[in-house]
């Protein structure tokens, strides 16, 4: 994402409880407008090679489909309080908050 041609974000980070203090996300942010340009430039060549989704495709497609598309996005994520990947245990007000009395 370029943002005013000056600054660029490259990485993913979701804004949630759960990407926050769970997950291991990474965003990075680049003040450089000539990186920017270059990002700019790679990614409206990317877009030449995709593919526009209209409501008609989503609404023609068949029961199978529909069920073949929610399962791939489908992922296992353990309860939110538990370990995290390397067996950290989470210790944040967050967590503290929604977790059960021991």
């Amino acid at each position: 994402m370029t943002v005013d041609g000056n600054l660029c974000c490259i990485g993913t980070m979701n804004l949630d409880i759960r990407s926050l203090e769970l997950h291991k996300e990474l965003m990075a942010w680049f003040y450089d407008p000539t990186l920017a340009e270059q990002h700019d430039r790679i990614f409206e060549e990317d877009l030449k090679h995709c593919d526009e989704i209209l409501l008609e495709n989503i609404d023609a497609l068949t029961p199978l489909q529909v069920f073949r598309d929610s399962a791939c996005e489908t992922r296992v994520q353990p309860p939110l309080g538990t370990y995290a990947t390397h067996g950290d245990e989470i210790d944040s007000p967050a967590v503290r908050k929604s977790a059960p009395e021991a």
